[in-house]
């Protein structure tokens, strides 16, 4: 919500206090700054460069997977490491 904010120009005098998790990444003389949810939290944490895009999709699974199949959930898995791969957050190997 701050960051929203923050990008519109927007400078409220206080927040309601709410966890939030932040992203930072810089090219050049550029700092991007980006809220992410919890989902794209956990995944960011898993890729550690030994698990498996699958290791990750059945590890969180139980986390953020109700209502949806298994299948359908490795296809959210598979869209959100392409997301991250072209925002250059990760480095797919």
């Amino acid at each position: 919500m701050i960051i929203f904010d923050l990008k519109k120009g927007v400078f409220d005098a206080s927040y309601t206090p709410q966890q939030t998790v932040l992203t930072f990444m810089q090219e050049d003389d550029t700092l991007e700054v980006m809220e992410i949810n919890p989902f794209l939290k956990d995944f960011l944490t898993n890729c550690d460069g030994d698990e498996t895009l699958e290791d990750i999709s059945r590890k969180l699974y139980p986390l953020f997977g109700e209502g949806l199949s298994e299948e359908a959930f490795f296809s959210n898995c598979v869209e959100a490491l392409q997301a991250l791969t072209e925002n250059k957050m990760i480095q797919s190997v």
